[in-house]
């Protein structure tokens, strides 16, 4: 009996053996049927989001393409009426200066800008009375940086760079126009930076040292340095050139280093900029020193400028003192009127003493297009 007991159990649970293998292959099939459709729903979702990457890679060709054929129009008339008690000084009004540039990018990379200047300058220390080529240069960036070649602006400082669209007076300080009378030469400049936020911005140039619109008459060029600093609410600056400018009425030697700085307090703007040079054969010294401050939450802005001209620091009785008091209202984006007042403390040796000695104001309307 025990026997026949026995038996059953043990056929029994040779018959339970395939029904428990099928029951666990089963379940290996519905997990594996699980993870392909898993990977059906992720593989769909891959396809959509590289179609989407298509797209935009498409789009992005397309702005860069659009871009690259971009060519701009632009710049500003700067009509003034001025009164001038110098001797040499004159009490009309007048087109203080005209710009047109032409500015556009070939591909990606590479650029070109070209200015015309149209106003008639006066005579003596600075840009010459007649229309002419201001600036034209092609640019390229290259290694992290942007190459520039031809005729453009030599880096140094602050004030030299910045438009007289912009600037506060609308004028520079005289010994910014004496030492870079037109601002330009021909040459090139390199400008680097390592791309994060405060690192130093760096600019090296080599330079014929002739002017604008003018060949070289030597075969030594110049050499040229700018070194910005960056901190939270400004930078510093440290500058040099070495070689010819084309002030006065001959080219002549020198060498020349600069400090400067740019700070902003919320409303209030700083700028400041020192000078030592060889100029005509002398040792010089220029400074400037200009505070402003926008006026509430109105567009307009008051400001105060000292600019300081020593030309020969051996000799005595010849410098130049000027302050310049002024407030300019933007009347839109495009639109600014200033008045501007200078006082002017010239020494009697000073070599412009009867351009320069009476104090002078001009009311300006400048518009950009």
């Amino acid at each position: 009996m025990r026997g026949s007991v026995l038996l059953i159990l043990v056929m029994g649970l040779l018959a339970c053996l395939p029904i428990a293998a099928f029951s666990d292959q089963a379940g290996d099939i519905r997990a594996l049927q699980s993870e392909i459709e898993q990977l059906k729903q992720r593989l769909s979702q891959l396809e959509a989001e590289v179609e989407t990457a298509k797209a935009a890679q498409a789009e992005t060709q397309a702005t860069v393409a659009k871009k690259a054929g971009e060519h701009k129009i632009n710049g500003y008339l700067q009509m003034r009426y001025r009164n001038d008690n110098a001797p040499d000084g004159k009490d009309e009004f007048y087109t203080r200066r005209s710009r047109l540039n032409l500015r556009g990018k070939m591909t990606e990379k590479t650029g070109y800008r070209v200015e015309l200047q149209m106003d008639s300058k006066e005579s003596g220390k600075g840009p010459g009375s007649k229309v002419q080529l201001r600036t034209a240069y092609i640019e390229h960036d290259l290694a992290g940086g942007r190459l520039r070649l031809g005729q453009t602006h030599i880096p140094w400082g602050y004030e030299l760079q910045t438009s007289v669209a912009v600037l506060w007076t609308a004028e520079r300080s005289l010994f910014m126009d004496r030492l870079f009378p037109n601002q330009r030469d021909n040459g090139f400049v390199y400008d680097w930076s390592a791309g994060k936020k405060r690192s130093p911005q760096i600019s090296v140039g080599l330079f014929n040292g002739t002017g604008i619109n003018a060949s070289d008459n030597n075969s030594r060029k110049d050499p040229v340095a700018r070194v910005r600093f960056p901190f939270s609410n400004g930078s510093a600056a440290v500058s040099y050139y070495d070689g010819r400018s084309d002030a006065g009425d001959s080219a002549k030697d020198g060498a020349r280093w600069g400090l400067g700085g740019e700070v902003n307090w919320g409303r209030l703007a700083f700028m400041g900029e020192y000078v030592e040079d060889e100029d005509e054969g002398a040792d010089m010294r220029g400074w400037y020193a200009q505070l402003g401050t926008k006026l509430g939450h109105t567009p307009g802005f008051l400001f105060a400028k000292f600019d300081n001209y020593d030309e020969d620091t051996h000799l005595s009785d010849d410098e130049f003192n000027r302050i310049s008091w002024g407030y300019f209202y933007e009347l839109d984006a495009r639109n600014r009127l200033t008045l501007v007042y200078e006082q002017r403390d010239v020494e009697d040796a000073f070599s412009e003493l009867s351009k320069w000695d009476g104090d002078a104001y001009y009311l300006q309307w400048q518009t950009r297009y």
